[in-house]
């Protein structure tokens, strides 16, 4: 058997980032306050096939030529979720812009002024069975009244029961 000795050598080798980091956070400063960068970002996305995920979106881009801002935008993506749309894709953004989030925010006023619609303790949902289908069931015997877990079963057991008389 030929083995190679296990080296004791440490090597290392400069690795230079493909990402600017400065310029991602620069573009995502921007972002957080100015909604138009959002929205003309977005629309550089017009004819990628969706759903996609980050990496698939940087490399449109660069295919179009995009400006490094906006390209370094796009970067701080997350490149594990897959993104459905552009407005998915817009969403991503202004989650860090404080404006679109105040959008979303319920008021004070509405707080104190809720209309809750009051429930009729008489009305029953419909929209789902009463017994859940992965319920056990029990299968009687009318004859002897033992149980049997299966329809099979309890109708083997009348068959074998009827026979008898």
């Amino acid at each position: 058997m030929n083995k190679k000795p296990v080296s004791k050598e440490v090597r290392s080798v400069k690795h230079i980032s493909k990402l600017n980091t400065k310029s991602i956070n620069k573009a995502v400063e921007k972002v957080s306050k100015d909604r138009d960068f959002i929205s003309n970002a977005v629309k550089k996305l017009d004819g990628l096939k969706f759903p996609a995920y980050k990496y698939q979106i940087v490399d449109f881009l660069n295919k179009n030529s995009t400006k490094n801002e906006t390209l370094a935008l796009f970067e701080s993506l997350n490149g594990t979720i897959l993104y459905r749309d552009q407005y998915h894709v817009k969403k991503a953004f202004e989650q860090n812009n404080p404006e679109a989030k105040q959008e979303s925010q319920i008021t004070d006023k509405t707080r104190t002024n809720l209309r809750v619609k009051q429930v009729n303790p008489a009305h029953k949902r419909k929209d789902y069975p009463e017994v859940q289908a992965t319920a056990p069931k029990n299968y009687v015997c009318e004859l002897c009244s033992k149980p049997f877990l299966t329809r099979d079963d309890l109708i083997h057991h009348q068959e074998f029961e009827f026979k008898k008389k």
